[in-house]
């Protein structure tokens, strides 16, 4: 089935341009394409658009040049941090809104340091 080729695509360029694991590409991928109402064959022609190109001297480049959406941001903010340390406080929200995960009720974007003040079970 064609859909089938465009996802495997999709998540193949997502784990080789932005060195992420299968499961974080697929979990970046599946947000976006709820948030921006993309098919799979739209991701996977927005990344080969965005990444791939010819350079001057006819050579493959996988670098971005022009790109219409902010991968960065994608990544950043679509791939949940691993904050497997928050789970199981009773603050701990951990769910994607709009693009960003909330972590917590007391530290929305999640503690930085390595034992939080807050954790509460």
């Amino acid at each position: 089935m064609d859909s089938d080729r465009f996802v495997i695509e999709s998540i193949d360029l997502a784990r080789n341009l932005f060195g992420l694991s299968t499961e974080d590409a697929v979990a970046a991928l599946i947000r976006l394409k709820m948030i921006r109402g993309l098919t799979w064959q739209g991701i996977r022609d927005r990344l080969r658009a965005d990444f791939i190109y010819l350079d001057a001297d006819g050579q493959l480049e996988t670098t971005p040049h022009f790109t219409s959406i902010d991968w960065d941001d994608v990544i950043q903010t679509l791939t949940p941090p691993r904050r497997s340390t928050c789970v199981g406080c009773r603050f701990y929200h951990g769910e994607v809104h709009r693009g960003t995960q909330l972590i917590c009720a007391v530290h929305p974007k999640g503690w930085q340091g390595d034992v939080c003040p807050d954790w509460d079970s």
